[in-house]
Parts: C-alpha cells; sequence; structure tokens
C-alpha cells in the first residue's frame, strides 16, 4: 500500500478500529511506542530483502591533515556501499583496506612514502569518539565536495505527529503490531488469535511488496569501466 502517512495517521486510525478514543490504558506515547516498535521490525525485513530501499548519500566535509570522520548519523550497521572521490580531475572509488595481517604497517608506509598516492580507508571503533571513517594517506586538501558516501540508512524514527513514514508498504504491517500491542495488554500479555493472524498475513504481504521491489537485472549488461580507471 503506497501513500503518505504521518504518525498522527497511523495513530489515529488504530484508535477508531480499536476505539481507543475514550479509552485511557493506553496513552499516545505509549502507542506511539508501539508504533516505533513496529517500523524497526519492519526495517530489519527491508535489510535482509532489499537493502538498497534505504540507500543514500552525503557528501563529506574532510579538512587538510586530519585523517578520521564520524559515519553518517543515520547510517545502519555501519554499512558504507561506497565512498567515491572527485576532484575535477580525477575521479575514483576510495577503497576500503581489507583485514590482513599487514594492513597497518601498510597504512604507515602509505602516510610515510606514499602520500600523494589515492585515498584508502579503514574504520576505525574507538571507545569514546564511537566509529570513524579512517583515511590514508593523510588528506591533503580541504573540501566540502571532494568526498561522496554512499550508505545504507536506518528507516526514520516518527517523534513529531508531522513525521512521514519512510517505509509506506509496512502501513498495514504497522497497524497490525501496534493493534497486537494494544490488545495484548488488555488481555494479560495474550494476544488474541485473529489480529495475531493478520499480523503474520502483513507480515508476510510487506515481504512480497518488498521483493517486487527488487529490480531485475539479468537482462541487462553491466558496462566495462575499467578503461577509465586505467587512464587515472
Amino acid at each position: 500500500m503506497a501513500g503518505t502517512f504521518t504518525l498522527a495517521d497511523i495513530r489515529g486510525k488504530i484508535e477508531v478500529d480499536l476505539d481507543l478514543s475514550e479509552e485511557t490504558f493506553i496513552s499516545s506515547s505509549e502507542l506511539n511506542a508501539y508504533i516505533n516498535e513496529a517500523i524497526r521490525e519492519a526495517e530489519s525485513d527491508v535489510h535482509s530483502l532489499n537493502e538498497d530501499y534505504f540507500l543514500d548519500s552525503q557528501a563529506l566535509s574532510v579538512t587538510a591533515g586530519i585523517d578520521s570522520y564520524p559515519l553518517p548519523t543515520d547510517i545502519y550497521a555501519q554499512k558504507i556501499r561506497a565512498i567515491m572521490f572527485s576532484d575535477g580531475s580525477e575521479i575514483y572509488k576510495v577503497k576500503k583496506l581489507i583485514n590482513k595481517s599487514y594492513q597497518f604497517e601498510e597504512i604507515a608506509m602509505v602516510n610515510q612514502y606514499s602520500p600523494s598516492m589515492r585515498y584508502q580507508f579503514i574504520l576505525t571503533n574507538n571507545v569514546t569518539a564511537g566509529p570513524k571513517i579512517k583515511f590514508f594517506p593523510n588528506i591533503r586538501a580541504t573540501s566540502s565536495t571532494n568526498f561522496l558516501i554512499y550508505y545504507i540508512r536506518d528507516a526514520k524514527t516518527l517523534s513529531s505527529d508531522s513525521d512521514v513514514l519512510d517505509i509506506p508498504e509496512a502501513y498495514n504491517f504497522i497497524l497490525a503490531y501496534a493493534k497486537a500491542k494494544c490488545l495484548a495488554k488488555e488481555n494479560a500479555g495474550q494476544v488474541p488469535g485473529g489480529i495475531a493472524n493478520e499480523l503474520e498475513h502483513q507480515r508476510e504481504m510487506l515481504k512480497e511488496s518488498l521483493r517486487d521491489r527488487v529490480p531485475d537485472y539479468d537482462n541487462e549488461i553491466e558496462k566495462d569501466l575499467s578503461s577509465y580507471e586505467e587512464a587515472t
């Protein structure tokens, strides 16, 4: 089901369907929490069935001499698809240094003896600073446009009534999930059979809609860009 649904729309639909307008045992904030729980559930199906659904990009501002930078705040599980470098004269994909026994020696050698070579990166996770992208060799020029990071983002948490659901295909699943939570609270933790069945049905419908969104590239010939890479 495609469309635009705000937090207020979703909560209002649940309240009408369950006749909660005069009830006090479930507050609006509690219902909002159920809705966001449902979004997290739907998000896991999105990531497992159609990861590019949440593909996003963001320019990375860098400063000469500084090698480490925070990941996008909405990145999911540190999933970077690509970092592209383009300074007007050169375009290439910044390669991630794969874990190997001599990677740290390689980083030190590059920084010391090859400061003008193409950038590479690794991911670090400091206990205080958190996850960061560490480039080597060290950044040579300050820029807000030279690096573009493609990554998989989180689903949006709905906080304000005007916030819009960014997985519209999950609308009916979210309704069923939140209704199940409400009815379980009313029935000593037991979800009535009818709504439990509806929840599983909507989960399967969501999965089917996600599978249908995955494009089939089997009949397309991928472009050979090796000549461009060799020329740079």
